[in-house]
């Protein structure tokens, strides 16, 4: 496991074998916006770090796009981002509101880990479905479709409701 013989240290031919592998980084296509505020937060994280550091962030917004809240892949919240219209909202629904988009951006967020390891996992040769049993019981780390699933929901009810209402 030395280089004394002037070999590297890694001696395994994985780096050949994996290269033409697509990165599992590709799986969060879905979750990266195309947006200048993304970009921005991005430029933030990377100005002070090195430039083979990846950061990964998933941002959720209520429809009405007055409330957006970027979190981190462990789930932190990193950045809540309010619209100017959010004044017409009363503190407590103000409150509620940042509360349901952190919350959601931080299930985005395990889920997205869910899906890296996962992803690693399979590229490891362990089974998916085991590693997805682990991941979800031992890790609780929720699955993709789930969040997909709860986000669904919770449109569907908290903002359902407000859109029947207007419409009177």
């Amino acid at each position: 496991m030395s280089d004394s013989a002037g070999g590297s240290w890694d001696d395994d031919d994985d780096d050949q074998r994996h290269a033409d592998e697509t990165s599992v980084f590709e799986a969060f296509a879905v979750y990266v916006s195309d947006d200048a505020d993304t970009a921005g937060i991005l430029d933030e994280l990377g100005s002070n770090t090195d430039d083979d550091l990846l950061t990964v962030v998933f941002t959720a917004t209520n429809p009405q796009g007055t409330v957006s809240v970027t979190a981190l892949l462990d789930g932190r919240v990193l950045r809540v981002d309010l619209d100017p219209k959010v004044s017409s909202m009363t503190e407590i629904e103000l409150a509620q509101e940042i509360v349901a988009i952190a919350r959601l951006a931080t299930r985005q967020a395990l889920a997205g880990q869910h899906l890296v390891i996962a992803a690693l996992m399979q590229r490891r040769g362990h089974d998916s479905v085991n590693t997805r049993s682990f991941l979800e019981r031992e890790l609780r780390l929720p699955p993709p479709d789930v969040v997909v699933a709860e986000r669904a929901q919770l449109f569907a009810h908290r903002y359902a409701a407000k859109e029947e209402w207007r419409r009177q």
